[in-house]
């Protein structure tokens, strides 16, 4: 089996998110990638038989400067988002988050985050 994926590769963006108000008010930054799995891959060369990667990118841009307390309420909303825009098409999303500079006593990691994976109702 094969398949055909579109990625982002580590947006950076900076957006009010956060489970503390203050990282809410001062914005925190957030390196999202965005992995959309295509139910086949494109064979007549046009952009409507893929996903194009500036969609990505704005529907990243958008979801991160809404104000969220969580990074898997952010993933949710971006995965909802593409397939939206392509329903028929966009087999599975994957986006992980990371978060680096965690402003926590202790902390020494470049980053934490998280990761959801999702399939498309409309394609199960």
């Amino acid at each position: 089996m094969s398949y055909f994926c579109v990625y982002l590769n580590k947006q950076r963006v900076k957006g009010p998110i956060g489970w503390y108000e203050s990282e809410r008010k001062k914005g925190v930054e957030l390196i999202i990638s965005v992995t959309a799995e295509l139910k086949k891959p494109g064979g007549k060369d046009e952009l409507a038989d893929s996903v194009d990667y500036t969609s990505l990118v704005e529907i990243v841009n958008a979801e991160a400067a809404k104000e969220t307390r969580l990074l898997e309420t952010l993933a949710a909303a971006i995965i909802e988002k593409i397939f939206v825009l392509k329903p028929n098409l966009v087999r599975s999303v994957i986006v992980k988050i990371d978060k680096p500079n965690i402003p926590h006593p202790g902390f020494n990691a470049d980053s934490c985050g998280i990761e959801l994976r999702k399939e498309n109702p409309n394609l199960i």
